[in-house]
């Protein structure tokens, strides 16, 4: 029996006998096949083609002729096209008709598809990193191996997707997701002001239906009419349209015009495939009488008021009526918020539901249980399931965020279920997590691949196999970080059962980490840098290693291997030991800011470092606490923020700028946003000083001062909220401003409170006399809140503001 040549990518010039059965593609640098251009191409197709040969030019030196008919001197490529609906039209087949002709059977899309089978499996291609717009690399990143000759079994080979409706991993870049067979067959979320009650038919002059318009605290809301003409861009004229507010479900007329709007869109645009009816983003739900009738006041499997009979019962009436007139449209919704759970009766056939919670919260246990039952009363209800997962990396956290293994598993959990489209919310721009979502396009693309398989493979053309099992080590580490038992006491974990675990913070997710885990890493990859190979391989593995740096100075900045798991510090000596390391803190926040890798990650660690020293405050009494903090006074470097912070916690004097900041008098009180009156009230619920607090469920605190004096003012305050919230965010930023004009705005966002436990914050900001040639004359404090329930209350209380020149 004659031996097959199955691995024919060929370098260097080595020539080997083919089996006579081969497909030849390349012999000593040339090509030996043409692509046969079909006939009835589209532009798809010709962009398929002109991928495929420029990619296959950085191999061979050299691309394939286009022709259009059959060649009689080479080996031709013709690619036989068919019309596919969106669950077929990832099926792609090469076949050898006769000796001379590799035949690529496939849809529009497919075309691209069967070519990146060519280009991975036979040259040796990998698209280790997502090139767009927002990436940092220079020159050339991914794989592309020298290829002088190259031959293809001539054997039948066919493939289709797992996930055959939708696959993305990152929705900022969409030119290059083609390279990893992503697939966006649908529209993003949150578009029922575009496809259901269209922007464009209200939004100019106002004149949405009354009816449609939902009651929230009391009143009628209406959208705010248009400021000019609205961008052709759907994104950018839905804006702040599709947040806070729901239709109203409970008015028949919801329906019909929801209908007659629909109806109207496709007999304008006949070749839409998909209506969008997700729910609005941050709630707003409707509290007519009939709307708060139907709910019943139930929660549901996410602790959020249960308005999934209501909801559902439109979409589903809603497209059936349009389906009887366009049967071959799918509706899309989203499973989110007050809408997560099923309804009690079955769905129309064409509509998707979205299911949205992050998927690695079911590595608990009990949160699997809980998802899964979830998960198969929806497969009772709905013929097709999508799925909506959220998997920040950099943007979010600190520390590469990664479940190589159990990931994967979650996904084919998914697919087993009725699950056939995914969306990853996520940041694939930089190389932050490696190879997390070049894996996620593979398992989307085939849940059944082997992770282990596929994250090995890339590990060894990243860096070369000599430096890859490091590599894979280092990941190994990170991965086994997020589920070691230290993680499960964090207060990020405490957040599993929300919609998405808690990232804005940048702080409690990293204090699991042991004395020497940072050194153990650095080790690995220093191993990594010096066994890559090539120049390339080397060019990734410095990359790597400056995206292991921006973690490294953030545990040493945050001090994350001293302060325990549940957010304190264990006793006075650790305490001195953390103020100890603040002079190396300090070295790191300043390498951290001048990381070139730290573009899609928090700019400036400082104020959580100086948020994070406020753990030392129960030693405060001990006299080795206070000598450290007498030798940090003395440091010529330490920044005005650790120093009046310090110089606040040993005693000294200044006077409260915000009069009446814990409201014990019944004013002066904040403002809500823009002077108006205060989305909350004066309580004595609860209180960390005096007796009374500001509480509301909605909160818009504004505090605007005079500014007065220049220079460095120092913010504390302390927030409470009885219960954790589903979703439910604290933001608080300063303002500079010249009258009522912003000049600038300091945020600190997306942090997520523990239940039953006040929690102080800090913020800093300078003060100058001018800003970009204009006088400052005043300045806002905003305290406030995202997407809290009702009846999840926060409390702020002790509201500080120090000028740190004037401690005494």
């Amino acid at each position: 029996m004659k031996k097959m040549i199955w691995a024919p990518l060929i370098v260097s010039g080595f020539l080997f006998q083919l089996a006579a059965s081969d497909f030849e593609l390349v012999k000593d640098g040339r090509s030996q096949a043409a692509i046969v251009r079909p006939s009835d191409r589209n532009k798809e197709v010709d962009e398929a083609i002109s991928f495929f040969n420029a990619e296959a030019e950085k191999c061979v030196g050299r691309k394939f002729d286009v022709l259009e008919a059959a060649p009689r001197e080479k080996n031709s490529i013709v690619l036989n096209v068919r019309k596919a609906s969106i669950p077929e039209d990832d099926f792609f087949a090469i076949d050898f008709p006769d000796k001379n002709t590799m035949q690529i059977t496939c849809s529009d899309r497919s075309a691209r598809w069967a070519f990146n089978h060519l280009l991975e499996k036979y040259f040796g291609v990998r698209w280790l990193f997502a090139r767009n717009a927002h990436d940092s690399y220079e020159g050339e990143i991914n794989h592309y191996p020298p290829v002088k000759n190259l031959a293809v079994p001539r054997k039948k080979f066919e493939k289709n997707s797992s996930f055959n409706l939708y696959r993305c991993v990152d929705f900022r870049f969409t030119g290059f997701e083609k390279n990893w067979n992503l697939k966006r067959s649908f529209t993003g979320i949150h578009c029922m002001v575009i496809d259901v009650f269209p922007v464009y038919k209200y939004a100019l002059d106002q004149s949405w239906p009354a009816e449609i318009l939902p009651v929230i605290k009391g009143e009628k809301y209406i959208p705010p009419k248009a400021k000019g003409p609205l961008s052709k861009n759907i994104w950018l004229a839905r804006g702040n349209y599709c947040i806070g507010w729901q239709p109203c479900w409970s008015n028949p007329k919801t329906t019909g015009i929801a209908i007659e709007n629909i109806l109207e869109i496709l007999a304008k645009n006949p070749d839409k495939h998909e209506i969008n009816m997700d729910v609005n983003d941050c709630r707003g739900f409707c509290e007519c009488p009939e709307c708060l009738k139907a709910v019943k006041g139930k929660t549901n499997t996410i602790g959020c008021a249960d308005y999934s009979e209501l909801y559902w019962k439109w979409v589903n009436d809603v497209a059936a009526a349009v389906a009887r007139k366009y049967p071959n449209v799918y509706f899309t919704a989203i499973a989110y918020t007050e809408v997560t759970d099923p309804p009690s009766f079955k769905l129309c056939p064409n509509v998707i539901p979205r299911v949205c919670l992050e998927l690695t919260a079911m590595l608990d246990p009990a949160v699997y249980a809980k998802r899964m039952k979830m998960f198969k009363k929806w497969g009772e209800k709905a013929s097709l399931l999508a799925y909506y997962d959220y998997s920040y990396g950099a943007s979010w956290y600190l520390f590469p965020r990664l479940y190589f293994g159990m990931h994967s598993e979650l996904l084919k959990m998914l697919h087993a279920n009725q699950f056939r489209s995914v969306f990853i919310e996520s940041d694939a721009v930089n190389a932050f997590e490696g190879p997390k979502h070049y894996l996620f396009s593979k398992m989307l693309w085939d849940v059944n691949s082997d992770p282990e398989e596929i994250v090995m493979d890339w590990c060894n053309h990243a860096v070369g196999k000599k430096a890859a099992p490091f590599l894979r080590d280092y990941y190994r580490f990170w991965e086994e970080y997020w589920v070691r038992p230290e993680i499960e006491k964090t207060q990020w974990y405490n957040t599993l059962e929300q919609i998405y675990m808690q990232g804005g913070e940048k702080s409690t997710h990293t204090f699991a980490l042991k004395v020497g885990d940072m050194e153990k890493c650095r080790k690995l990859m220093e191993k990594v840098v010096q066994h890559a190979g090539t120049p390339l391989e080397k060019k990734r593995a410095a990359i790597f290693m400056k995206n292991f740096e921006l973690s490294e100075s953030a545990a040493k900045a945050l001090f994350s291997e001293i302060i325990q798991p549940d957010s304190t510090v264990a006793s006075a000596s650790d305490a001195v030991t953390l103020l100890k390391s603040v002079p190396e803190a300090l070295v790191h926040i300043g390498k951290f800011k001048e990381n070139p890798w730290n573009r899609h990650v928090t700019k400036d660690l400082l104020p959580f470092s100086v948020a994070n020293l406020r753990l030392i405050m129960p030693y405060m009494n001990d006299n080795a606490v206070r000598a450290e903090i007498d030798k940090l006074l003395a440091l010529p470097n330490l920044p005005p923020e650790m120093k009046g912070q310090f110089k606040l916690w040993l005693g000294a004097e200044a006077g409260n700028v915000i009069p009446n900041g814990s409201f014990e008098e019944p004013s002066p009180l904040p403002t809500g946003w823009d002077g108006s009156k205060l989305p909350g009230s004066r309580s004595s619920d609860y209180a960390s000083d005096g007796k009374y607090s500001i509480k509301s469920s909605y909160l818009m605190c504004e505090f605007t001062l005079p500014a007065k004096k220049p220079g460095t003012y120092f913010l504390m305050f302390d927030a409470f909220a009885p219960k954790t919230s589903v979703e439910g965010r604290l933001n608080y930023m300063f303002t500079l401003r010249t009258k009522k004009q912003n000049r600038n705005h300091t945020y600190y966002r997306d942090i997520s409170l523990p239940a039953n436990k006040w929690q102080t914050f800090t913020g800093m900001l300078y003060l100058p006399l001018e800003q970009s040639g204009k006088m400052i004359d005043n300045f806002q404090i905003h305290i406030y809140t995202r997407k809290f329930e009702p009846d999840c209350p926060v409390y702020i209380d002790h509201v500080r503001l120090y000028r740190l020149e004037d401690l005494k």
